[in-house]
């Protein structure tokens, strides 16, 4: 890839159905080629890229079937024709898997692009409508020399397919967050929040929402390098695969640099209908209990810990009901102790 003093702006995608493989085709593609023809009308030197993730039904036992393939074809022969670049990478890569590998992989962070985006999931930060939000992480760089710079859901945040179940991923972000928060404080660095709030969200507004999927990293901050060789060892040998590559980022990040933070525009999760009780034991296995596995070897591990045991756990029973703030702490308490 050519270096430039352009922003570099890469979406990741995962397809496992063909369903979604026809959607991507039929609708998402076009997304980035309106984004790019949006940026290119404007003069703002923005790249738009993809990374995407595909699962096979012949090799996996599930995935798209050779059905998908006029989708895809379609879809890569829109994205040649339109000069945006993408990468493929097969199952059982991982879905944030892709963060990384749009990271390293295909050579990203080794040119000389003057800041590098990254929109974790094209359906839900869709790049023609996020044009203004990569804007303003660059301004919002640019103003306080940020290592890292966050984009925070501007809705309510829903993380569960089922109302039920919603308490168990938004407890444990809320612990993220607020370990985040405490880890900044420690290394005397500083998170620089934006003015206005989430108003339909009072929770996340309480300790904000810093693991939202949308990034950008300054390439010039003076402990960049160092970011990433820790970020990028750490992978390595407690062998990441989901979303504790995200959560260490966001958690590490505070022992280098300042961290900024602006509002994304975001769609609503597109979780598909799901019976309850499956759900639950799902979010609680894959979601909860793995990706923090991975985090128990790590510098970050006592510090969430501490969070949970502490402050963490006083300030989350201002907002959820006793028992569930003690269900997802002995969740996590679980795998990283």
């Amino acid at each position: 890839m050519e270096s430039s003093e352009n922003i570099l702006c890469t979406s990741t995608y995962f397809i496992g159905s063909d369903n979604v493989a026809k959607k991507f085709d039929e609708e998402l593609v076009d997304y980035l080629i309106l984004a790019q023809e949006k940026a290119d009308s404007e003069n703002l030197q923005i790249k738009f890229t993809l990374k995407l993730t595909i699962v096979y039904k012949e090799k996996e036992g599930w995935g798209v079937t050779e059905n998908a393939s006029k989708f895809l074809d379609n879809a890569f022969l829109k994205l040649r024709n339109a000069k945006i670049d993408y990468w493929l990478e097969n199952w059982p890569s991982g879905p944030t898997r892709s963060e990384y590998s749009a990271l390293f992989d295909i050579g990203v962070l080794s040119s000389k692009f003057k800041a590098v985006v990254l929109l974790n999931g094209l359906d839900q930060f869709s790049p023609n409508e996020n044009i203004e939000t990569i804007k303003n992480l660059y301004d919002s760089m640019k103003e306080n020399n940020s290592l890292l710079v966050t984009g925070s859901r501007n809705l309510p945040v829903v993380l569960s397919a089922n109302k039920e179940n919603g308490y168990l991923r938004r407890i444990m972000e809320g612990f993220l967050n607020l370990t985040i928060k405490q880890i900044y404080q420690s290394n005397k660095n500083k998170i620089i929040f934006p003015k206005g709030k989430n108003t339909g969200d009072k929770q996340y507004n309480f300790h904000r929402d810093l693991i939202a999927g949308v990034l950008l990293i300054n390439p010039n901050h003076p402990r960049y390098l160092d970011l990433l060789s820790d970020i990028l060892k750490i992978s390595q040998e407690n062998n990441f695969f989901g979303f504790e590559g995200e959560y260490y980022l966001l958690l590490s990040v505070g022992g280098y640099g300042d961290l900024s933070v602006v509002y994304s525009n975001n769609f609503p999760n597109p979780f598909e209908n799901e019976e309850v009780k499956k759900e639950k034991q799902k979010i609680i296995e894959k979601q909860i209990k793995t990706p923090l596995s991975k985090l128990k070897n790590t510098s970050v591990a006592s510090y969430l810990v501490e969070t949970i045991k502490g402050v963490g756990r006083e300030g989350l029973l201002e907002y959820y009901p006793k028992e569930q703030v003690d269900e997802v702490s002995r969740y996590m308490l679980e795998v990283l102790e």
